[in-house]
Order: C-alpha cells, then sequence, then structure tokens
C-alpha cells in the first residue's frame, strides 16, 4: 500500500491530536492510536515493557506498537499500512 501526497497532507492538517511541535517530526499520543485502532476491531492481546501487540481476526497481521508515550510519524503511517488502512480512511474515523 502506498502513501500518496494527499495522505500526507491530510495526516498533517486535519489531526488535532497530532502534534507537530517539531517541524521534522510529528507525534501522536500512543494511547490515542490504541483507541484509534480498536474503533477498527484490532484487539490488544499483550503488553510488556517495549510492545503493546494487537490483533484482528480477519487479518493475518500482528501490530507492534511502540510502549512509550509518544509514537513517531513514520513508526505510525507504517503501522497503519500494516493494518491495511488508508491514512486517510484511519484518521477520518471519529
Amino acid at each position: 500500500m502506498e502513501i500518496t501526497d494527499y495522505d500526507q497532507e491530510i495526516y498533517q492538517k486535519a489531526l488535532p491530536w497530532i502534534n507537530t511541535y517539531n517541524s521534522e517530526k510529528g507525534v501522536a499520543k500512543t494511547i490515542q492510536v490504541i483507541r484509534k485502532f480498536k474503533i477498527f476491531a484490532w484487539r490488544v492481546i499483550e503488553q510488556n515493557k517495549d510492545h503493546i501487540i494487537m490483533v484482528k481476526d480477519s487479518e493475518l497481521a500482528t501490530l507492534f506498537i511502540p510502549n512509550k508515550d509518544v509514537i513517531d510519524k513514520i513508526t505510525l503511517q507504517n503501522l497503519i499500512c500494516k493494518a491495511g488502512l488508508q491514512i486517510t480512511e484511519f484518521f477520518s474515523t471519529v
């Protein structure tokens, strides 16, 4: 799945919970990312000091979300793509 310029624009402009305090790197709070994946039927199956592991019954993929306060932009984009979602789809869902 390819990330388009339009996806990048949506990512940068449409999210009130993205903190762009550093213009080079946007970050999102991990808890908000987990809540967002839960909307798409992903569920947490394990949590340790390094990662939060999420699965979805209809997907073969497993998401390994870093267990820290924030997730950087590139990691978030990779997680969204691994989940089989478009960035616009991920962020347009309430």
